[in-house]
């Protein structure tokens, strides 16, 4: 029982970061969950290509290379899910409702994330290679990414910021300037 209180705890936290990773984000780009957990998967592809040859080059083992092509298709099949999965559930928000094959994907992605995470440091040992254990790890958060409730499309930090410097600078044109009396 405590290991599942454990876990549990774990895993809550580790969603009150991807939460607020999601929020940043959001708030930062005016990007969706969706291109966060998708740029998660490009660095962590880029991550297992530089492993990959790294590893061959070391100790001679080309099956990390031969492993690359059906990782980056794998990589893209996942990738498009999570934007089919991110309409998914905005399409059920504006029906005020639960989208049964969104919901199936985050159970998916809840079972997943922490296995992939656990298996990045398994990586690590057995390769002792940073960049294969981080390919691991980017889809493990990949995974953690999207379980957090998709927050709302928005403009990026500096358009926003630049149409309220506009709007400041407007309302200056606007406000009449009383000229200084002079005696």
């Amino acid at each position: 029982m405590k290991f599942a209180q454990a876990y549990e705890k774990m895993d809550s936290t580790i969603m009150r970061g991807a939460s607020v990773a999601v929020m940043a984000w959001n708030w930062t780009t005016g990007r969706t969950k969706a291109a966060l957990a998708n740029t998660l998967i490009v660095v962590g592809n880029s991550s297992w290509v530089v492993g990959a040859i790294e590893v061959a080059h070391r100790q001679n083992g080309y099956l990390a290379v031969a492993l690359t092509p059906p990782l980056v298709f794998i990589s893209a099949v996942v990738m498009k899910k999570n934007v089919d999965t991110e309409n998914l559930e905005r399409i059920a928000i504006k029906k005020q409702a639960k989208d049964i094959k969104a919901e199936r994907n985050r159970e998916q992605s809840r079972f997943l994330g922490p296995y992939e995470v656990i298996a990045s440091p398994i990586i690590w040992s057995l390769y002792n290679n940073a960049f294969s254990a981080g390919f691991t790890f980017f889809l493990g958060a990949n995974n953690y990414i999207m379980r957090v409730d998709p927050p709302m499309p928005r403009r990026n930090a500096l358009a926003r910021g630049m149409d309220r410097l506009k709007g400041v600078i407007r309302d200056r044109q606007l406000d009449p300037q009383i000229p200084p009396v002079t005696t």
